[in-house]
């Protein structure tokens, strides 16, 4: 097989990226004679939704990260007394990830001619859940008088939810009643998906809607305006409302602000009052956090009956919307739980008490050393065995530097800078008497002993995606740490790193979940659904129900399970770890463009995570999106998303493009790869993959080889610097043929937040081949407090 040169990779793709890239340009767009600024200009590509309006200063800044430009695309300006600009694919290309200069020509005549009514409309209707302050009625009487005072010919009826539920041409002469009927019918449920809506030919688009799309996002033109409708009072999605109905020339209307006769007359002509400020029934709740310690920092604060979360500051200090009458929770590491509810007050002070029993102060008493040191030493103990390093004792190393670091810099390929060492090209992590640190952290005059270790592959034979090297600092203050620090790693110097433990096996018989037991008891399937209805009102924000009901579903009835990701995706929609855990139900039902949907949400709710543009270029490579995924995959590696570092991914990213363009070479433009990479052969034995839904799950998860030998991998001590990792891979190839077993166990503290951490483990077999088989299964972490056998195969 092969090896992946991937730095070279990314110098090659950085250079093609540009022929096919993501959607990202910025520029200014000005007057072709005066060259002054043009404000208020819309910059826009079609068939990406809606795009941006200048500043006064003329600027722009488009980012559609992943949406990729094809020959139906094209980019339009236009601004006010200008004629519009058009730009063709081909030329678009050009200017990606560049800074623009767009000249727009004045109109040599400015007719002022009427606008002229609409006579056809389209009607999009949302029929995803409806929160308290929505009044469809209301809605409802507006348009009829609207469609009555403009003299409307055709409608073009669409109410949708998270699938498209109405859509016909409607004659307002001759069928009103049926308008009517059909909005007075809808039952309404589930989330927004805009994927479903269809595009227009209408003269203007009737949106009517209290909050943002769940999944994807409305296809407007610049020139169809937009109404944007809502019968909210607190219309909290109102800034998403108004910048599409400004880049359309719409109008955004509160039905709160005018009663529906006048609003109706408005828009009918254009010219709105001054709006007085509406009172909202929520206000911005703010308070601190506190323990008998001082402020606490990244309290989680909830509103209770929903996923909705925010974090205290550094000072303990948080805001939140809220209503009076809302119950909020408060959750922290080692402190109880809290409540409070809000009454009139806007500020509040919440104190946690510890859950747990102070210890009284003990004395340590350090034993003695039993280290021996060689000041030749050539070799340090490393995954329960003596491997060979490069060492340097104290009497080759000045140690009158302020800088630890700088002792071994320069030396044996070690390049060390502020925040990153690298040896010979493979990141490095410091271990100071057996821990895990920075070097900043030491003083030099402390040091006794540095060695450098750079790894091929680990004891058992495995492969990792992401291998360390170690830069092993000896101290005069070293009490047997390392030895302790290897045990709890998992690695056994006294027994030779021989595997002796008996875990228990991990099951994923849902049935036997607390969730699960009502409904088993009962033989009836029907019956079966009726009472998970009435338990969702008792669980309606418990992630951990909504996971137990679609796996437990899913055996009996698809459709019912699709229906409880549904409810789940009500209550998860704003809450970035409970959304992810919804895309890995999706994944495990096989409903993969469903997870497609989360997975392009995820990008907007984690723009600087890097693992969500990794996760939706795997999705759309398992949904056939395969052009899609190549240049999600291309720009991931050829550093073309601004701002966002790759590098911890890179491994795992190249092997899943090599796997694309493997399996999928004629679908995909493969004459962007390079030669090498298309006549290559790819085949890995065993591939496994581990995503989870939040950067502070610590969890360890350790391989068994067919000697008996083990590794033990943990997310804390592999965590990236900028606290954003979120994926791991593992490869098994060419190593110790037999049976291969793999356990978890969490080593975080369960209850420190709302929604629980989760685990997806994917498990490839002859990845990268026709034969190719993959197990995905998943876990909830904080069960496994105690260390448990995931998984065992043949390799």
């Amino acid at each position: 097989m092969k090896s992946t040169v991937v730095p070279l990779l990314c110098c090659l793709l950085l250079c093609c990226s540009v022929m096919k890239a993501q959607t990202v340009f910025r520029g200014v767009v000005l007057d072709a004679v005066t060259k002054k600024p043009i404000p208020a200009a819309k910059v826009g590509v079609t068939n990406q939704g809606v795009g941006e309006i200048t500043s006064s200063k003329g600027r722009f800044i488009y980012r559609k990260y992943h949406q990729i430009i094809d020959d139906s695309n094209r980019l339009e300006v236009s601004a006010t007394s200008y004629q519009s600009l058009e730009m063709p694919s081909e030329e678009l290309r050009t200017i990606l990830h560049k800074n623009s200069t767009i000249y727009l020509q004045p109109l040599t005549i400015v007719e002022n001619k009427p606008v002229a009514s609409p006579r056809k409309v389209h009607v999009l209707w949302d029929a995803s859940k409806v929160t308290k302050f929505r009044n469809p009625k209301k809605e409802l009487d507006f348009l009829l008088r609207y469609l009555n005072r403009a003299h409307i010919d055709t409608v073009r009826l669409t109410i949708f939810n998270e699938k498209l539920l109405f859509d016909t041409l409607l004659s307002v002469q001759n069928q009103i009643e049926e308008i009517e009927n059909k909005i007075e019918l809808v039952e309404y449920g589930g989330v927004s998906n805009y994927h479903f809506i269809p595009s227009t030919s209408a003269q203007a688009v009737l949106l009517f809607s209290e909050h943002l799309p769940t999944y994807g996002e409305l296809m407007v033109n610049q020139h169809i305006p937009v109404h944007t409708i809502s019968s909210n009072l607190n219309h909290v999605n109102e800034t998403y409302f108004k910048s599409m109905s400004a880049y359309t020339s719409g109008q955004t209307i509160n039905l709160n602000q005018f009663s529906s006769s006048a609003a109706a007359k408005f828009l009918v002509s254009g010219k709105f009052p001054p709006i007085e400020t509406v009172v909202s029934s929520e206000q911005i709740i703010t308070g601190t956090i506190r323990s008998s310690t001082g402020p606490i920092h990244f309290a989680t604060i909830s509103r209770e009956g929903s996923l909705d979360e925010i974090y205290s500051e550094v000072d303990g200090t948080f805001e939140v919307p809220a209503s009076k009458g809302d119950r909020f929770k408060v959750m922290y590491l080692g402190k109880f739980t809290a409540y409070f509810t809000v009454s009139d007050e806007t500020e509040y002070t919440i104190y946690m008490e510890d859950s747990s029993e102070v210890l009284e102060e003990v004395e340590i008493t350090a034993k003695r050393n039993r280290y021996n040191f060689n000041p030749n030493k050539n070799t340090e103990l490393f995954e329960g065995r003596a491997v060979p390093v490069r060492s340097l004792h104290i009497s080759e190393m000045n140690t009158n530097v302020t800088n630890t670091a700088s002792l071994i810099n320069g030396k044996f390929g070690v390049i060390s800078t502020p925040h990153y060492t690298y040896v010979k090209g493979l990141e490095a992590e410091w271990v100071v008497d057996g821990v895990v640190m920075s070097p900043s952290q030491v003083s030099p005059k402390n040091i006794i002993r540095i060695s450098v270790f750079r790894p091929e592959t680990n004891l058992v034979g495995l492969k990792l995606a992401r291998p360390r090297a170690k830069i092993i600092v000896t101290t005069k203050f070293h009490k047997d740490h390392l030895d302790a620090e290897y045990r709890r790693m998992g690695f056994s110097p006294r027994d030779n790193n021989l595997y002796t433990e008996t875990p228990t096996l991990l099951s994923f018989d849902i049935t036997t979940g607390n969730y699960a037991k009502p409904l088993v008891e009962i033989a009836n399937p029907v019956r079966k659904w009726e009472e998970y209805q009435k338990l969702r009102a008792q669980h309606k924000d418990k992630v951990d129900f909504y996971v137990a009901m679609s796996l437990y579903f899913q055996d009996i009835n698809p459709e019912w399970a699709k229906k409880v990701r549904s409810d789940f995706a009500v209550v998860a929609q704003h809450n970035l770890k409970a959304i992810r855990v919804l895309a890995y139900l999706h994944e495990i039902a096989g409903a993969i463009s469903e997870a497609q949907y989360v997975y392009e949400r995820v990008v907007t709710m984690a723009p600087d995570q890097p693992a969500s543009y990794r996760d939706l270029a795997y999705i759309y490579s398992e949904t056939g999106a395969y052009q899609k995924a190549l240049e999600l995959y291309i720009n991931m590696l050829g550093g073309a998303i601004k701002g966002v570092d790759f590098s911890e991914l890179e491994k795992t990213i190249s092997n899943e493009l090599q796997h694309l363009i493997v399996l999928h070479k004629p679908k995909i433009d493969y004459k962007r790869l390079p030669n090498d990479w298309l006549k290559a052969e790819f085949k890995i034995d065993i591939r496994m993959t581990l995503a989870w839904t939040s950067p502070d799950a610590h969890f360890e998860f350790q391989f068994v080889n067919p000697d008996n030998r083990f590794y033990t991998w943990s997310s804390e001590n592999n965590m990236s610097n900028k606290g954003h990792q979120l994926l791991e891979e593992f490869i098994i190839d060419d190593a110790t043929v037999g049976k291969w077993t793999v356990n978890i166990r969490y080593t975080g503290a369960p209850g420190s937040s709302s929604v629980a951490p989760y685990l997806k483990y994917t498990l490839y077999r002859n990845y990268g081949q026709p034969t190719e088989q993959k197990t995905v299964k998943l876990i909830k972490l904080d069960d496994q407090l105690d260390k448990a056998t995931l998984d065992s195969f043949l390799k």
